[in-house]
């Protein structure tokens, strides 16, 4: 049978059908022609990296009443506070910048101790010079931890060394704490209990990959994702996920590359982040770009995924291929890069894709391997996966597309007469398969 087509409401974008079902747009699917898949990713910045904002005030230690800590890193500790002025509470993430200490003193020069202190200011700067950006778009500030002020003080002590305070005031507070909190508690559940449910699947997903589109489109590698600096924060309806920890973020310049492609050029910074959902190209020394995030942010959704399997599947078979998992070393520098090259993350792959009820997650099995493709010229871009994310939520919540025992549906990119952005759509009525095609011309 010849595949027939029919043009949507967006320019440039068409449906093709292979067999005899009618071509029917939903809400649904309207919404993922509305916030699908992006081919070019139009980058418009709104600072550089020459953005240096002013402490927004003098430190003042009797406004915050501090509630608890939250986490102290190898740079900085996190406390919840509450703002004595405006009655809101919030995290303060404060980083102690000494300088000229003895220590100091006697090791390196009056120069070297210059640079030196410039080197640990000018991060912290960067850092907060990014969560601005960010925190400016209302796009963005759904999906991220935002900066509200900040502050820097700077103490010269008796013994002749020099100590910067500066502290971030940042909101909101996660309720929850960590993604990886809540991943644990799933998985160290003994009944199985519903932790992750079906509905935080789906948004989690949705806040992750839209939150990582956007980070990306003001030209920022987040470079540190994984489920410890993904908070979680109830609403008044749902649950929300929201990036955090910018500590080792960096911009890019997009007319230099346009997926921000780089070499370290600090051999102190592979410290900084978790070799776990490092991607393959980091672990050989080869540059990283926004594609490295998208690596790391596939990890994270497989993790979710395989918090999920425990209460649908009633086991937890698949724990052991994640970071939760028991014989993951981070000093051996082992993770999801090696599990990909050694086979035993596809071999998950294939085995959760048999499991009888894990059928209606095959789609985004798809997506996460084609995240985490070993070449990063083969990954999807954050710009691609809401699209993905959206156009399976929108078919879930469609009555006449719900997938039931008479229903197969599978979800995967192709490439299709070298049009880009080609997403195929595969069901099986009975013994009749149909295709349908979406793609942009």
């Amino acid at each position: 049978m010849e595949p027939y087509y029919e043009t949507i409401d967006r320019p440039g974008w068409y449906r093709r059908f292979d067999g005899r079902r009618p071509p029917v747009i939903t809400d649904g699917i309207r919404s993922f022609y509305e916030n699908g898949v992006e081919v070019t990713d139009q980058i418009d910045r709104e600072s550089s990296n020459e953005f240096n904002p002013p402490p927004s005030e003098p430190w003042d230690v009797t406004r915050y009443k501090k509630f608890q800590d939250l986490g102290k890193g190898t740079q900085a500790s996190v406390g919840q506070f509450r703002d004595l002025v405006d009655g809101r509470e919030y995290a303060i993430k404060h980083y102690e910048i000494w300088v000229n200490t003895k220590e100091l003193r006697e090791k390196y020069t009056n120069e070297q101790r210059e640079v030196y202190t410039k080197k640990l200011r000018d991060n912290v700067i960067r850092e907060i010079a990014i969560m601005a950006t960010l925190s400016c778009d209302p796009e963005a500030q759904p999906h991220m931890v935002r900066l509200i002020r900040w502050h820097e003080t700077h103490e010269k002590l008796d013994d002749g060394s020099e100590k910067h305070d500066i502290r971030l005031v940042m909101y909101p507070v996660a309720s929850e704490l960590s993604l990886g909190d809540k991943l644990n508690a799933q998985f160290g559940s003994p009944t199985f209990q519903e932790i992750i449910t079906q509905n935080f699947l789906e948004e989690a997903l949705r806040d992750l990959t839209q939150g990582l589109s956007l980070i990306h489109k003001h030209s920022v590698r987040h470079k540190d994702i994984n489920a410890q600096n993904v908070v979680v924060n109830q609403l008044v309806s749902r649950l929300k996920v929201l990036y955090t920890d910018f500590g080792i973020s960096l911009y890019f310049d997009p007319q230099a590359s346009a997926t921000g492609s780089s070499s370290t050029d600090n051999p102190t910074e592979s410290t900084l982040y978790d070799n776990t959902y490092a991607a393959p190209e980091l672990l050989d020394g080869q540059p990283r770009s926004t594609k490295s995030d998208v690596f790391s942010l596939g990890c994270v959704m497989w993790e979710i995924l395989v918090a999920r399997s425990v209460p649908v599947l009633r086991k937890k078979d698949y724990m052991n291929a994640t970071g939760f998992g028991d014989g993951w070393g981070y000093e051996r520098g082992e993770g999801y890069a090696r599990m990909l090259r050694d086979g035993s993350l596809p071999l998950a792959f294939r085995q959760m894709r048999a499991e009888e009820h894990m059928k209606e997650y095959h789609w985004i099995i798809d997506v996460i391997e084609r995240m985490t493709k070993d070449n990063p010229d083969e990954r999807l871009s954050a710009s691609q996966v809401p699209g993905l994310v959206d156009a399976y939520t929108g078919w879930r919540d469609d009555k006449n597309m719900f997938i039931s025992s008479e229903w197969d549906h599978k979800l995967f990119l192709i490439d299709s007469g070298g049009k880009s952005g080609t997403v195929q759509f595969t069901r099986r009525v009975g013994t009749r398969e149909v295709i349908e095609e979406v793609y942009q011309s």
